[in-house]
């Protein structure tokens, strides 16, 4: 393994990550193991004796990467008799994930034409943080959004669009999505994230 505090990666969700602890000179042979938290991983040892007895321990474990392994510390601990505390090494996995939600908000009641509304979309549980692009229909807006984009306490980024436009009484009805994707959707072939707000428009008419 790599020296303690160092970051693998980054690697995208779903990858198979394989590490390899190695030991040399243990007397008697030593135990070695993985952990994830407090929870044991499988893996697989080959121990090589040497001539004056001591033996020599390799160790492999190989895990599929989920969401729960962002920002995981995967250590390897070496303990025998001879040792009062294992001996332990580790490494953080640095986890690229696609978005884990989307919503949109805007106007609940009816609006009038010519008026200006403003429409919101969040993208949550993204690594790196996903972009958003608006539609009215099947036309993306000209209109630039604001974005901020925001860091969540497991490590992955929230991104927030908002923007602002003039509707008229061809929007009544209208529909307006929000996609959102990053790299690792795009990498992986895999849909965007897609939601949609229809907006209903008052309009006035004169009569003569």
């Amino acid at each position: 393994m790599s020296i303690n505090g160092s970051i693998v990666g980054p690697f995208y969700e779903g990858a198979v990550l394989n590490l390899e602890c190695e030991t040399f000179g243990g007397k008697p042979t030593p135990e070695v193991s993985w952990f994830k938290g407090d929870e044991e991983l499988d893996s697989e040892s080959h121990v090589r004796v040497e001539k004056n007895g001591a033996s020599s321990v390799t160790s492999t474990v190989k895990m599929t990467l989920e969401r729960d392994d962002l920002g995981a510390k995967i250590e390897c601990h070496v303990d025998n008799e001879a040792i009062d505390d294992a001996l332990v090494s580790w490494v953080e996995v640095d986890l690229h994930v696609g978005p884990s939600s989307l919503e949109v908000e805007g106007p609940t009641a009816p609006v009038t034409a010519g008026d200006f509304v403003t429409l919101t979309c969040t993208i949550e549980g993204a690594k790196p943080a996903a972009n958003a692009t608006w539609f009215n229909r099947s036309d993306v807006l000209n209109t630039q959004p604001q974005t901020e984009i925001e860091l969540a306490p497991d490590g992955t980024f929230t991104t927030v669009s908002t923007v602002e436009v003039p509707v008229s009484r061809h929007d009544h009805q209208g529909t307006y999505y929000c996609k959102g994707s990053n790299s690792v959707l795009q990498s992986k072939g895999e849909a965007p994230l897609l939601k949609s707000l229809d907006i209903q428009v008052l309009c006035e008419y004169l009569y003569f």
